[in-house]
């Protein structure tokens, strides 16, 4: 749904399009217009604007809006204005060294630019490979199957998540030696069957994402058992019934229940929201 349609059934959803409208608003209230860099600034941190800037072009591309495309176009323009040039990742800060976190929140908010209709240069997602690559923590005969927060770290589960998302954005085929290994390595690492808390929602949700692209049968099972997670770990009554509980999450001291809550539906959602990037399209 936008803020100019939703489906009829179920007709609740018609009550939510102006809290849509609403929120687009405030992002456009609150983007800075200048002749500086500042130019299209959505406000707070980086992971702020990467999140605020998908919502924007994604809006745009649903509701084909000309203002919000002005919006997104300035969200981006800062976006790629603040990269890093030399090590090409984002950060925390305007053209800080970047590091694999921000950087794969980046390339959503672009994949959405991207899928509306929007012009991205390829210079600063060329820069952004370096990154990537910088961060690659493998094993000797898979060096870039696995990822790390930043360079000379080790790799981690979320990052190999995070890597493996942008790597697929970045142009890798779905047969990539390295990608295989990569989401072998996830499958090893599947929701839980039965457990009581949120967990490791950060790394669900890239995970999630990386799978959905490959599909098939290994996809098929760890949907299978992300869905099954996140509704058994929904709050089932009381005040705070359909939401979900931060603590223990990865992020969740951070971000409370607000972010639980934002993430764990935007991991239900993938395969509503993005088309299997490697799925062969008939052109009539």
């Amino acid at each position: 749904m936008t803020h100019t349609r939703a489906p009829k059934d179920p007709p609740v959803l018609e009550s939510y399009m102006l809290v849509v409208e609403r929120g687009l608003i405030f992002l456009a209230r609150n983007q800075v217009r200048s002749k500086d860099s500042k130019d299209g600034f959505l406000g707070g941190s980086m992971y702020a604007h990467a999140i605020a800037t998908q919502a924007l072009c994604e809006a745009y591309g649903l509701s084909r809006g000309d203002r919000l495309r002005i919006h997104a176009q300035l969200a981006i323009k800062y976006r790629l204005n603040s990269q890093h040039e030399a090590g090409g990742g984002w950060w925390y800060k305007p053209r800080e060294a970047g590091d694999m976190s921000v950087t794969a929140w980046v390339f959503l908010a672009i994949r959405s630019a991207q899928l509306s209709g929007i012009d991205v240069l390829k210079t600063p997602l060329t820069r952004a490979g370096r990154l990537v690559d910088s961060c690659a923590a493998g094993p000797e005969d898979a060096k870039t199957s696995r990822y790390a927060y930043q360079p000379g770290r080790a790799a981690t589960l979320t990052m190999t998540a995070a890597g493996l998302l942008t790597r697929q954005y970045l142009g890798w085929n779905k047969d990539h030696p390295d990608l295989i290994a990569g989401c072998q390595y996830l499958m090893e690492n599947l929701p839980s069957e039965s457990g009581s808390s949120l967990g490791r929602i950060y790394y669900y949700y890239h995970a999630t994402q990386v799978l959905h692209h490959m599909e098939g049968a290994e996809f098929d099972l760890w949907n299978y058992r992300m869905r099954e997670h996140l509704i058994r770990t929904q709050e089932q009554s009381g005040h705070q019934v359909g939401s979900w509980n931060p603590q223990g999450t990865d992020r969740g001291e951070r971000g409370g229940r607000m972010y639980a809550n934002a993430i764990s539906l935007l991991t239900l959602q993938v395969y509503y929201r993005h088309l299997p990037m490697y799925r062969p399209v008939r052109r009539t």
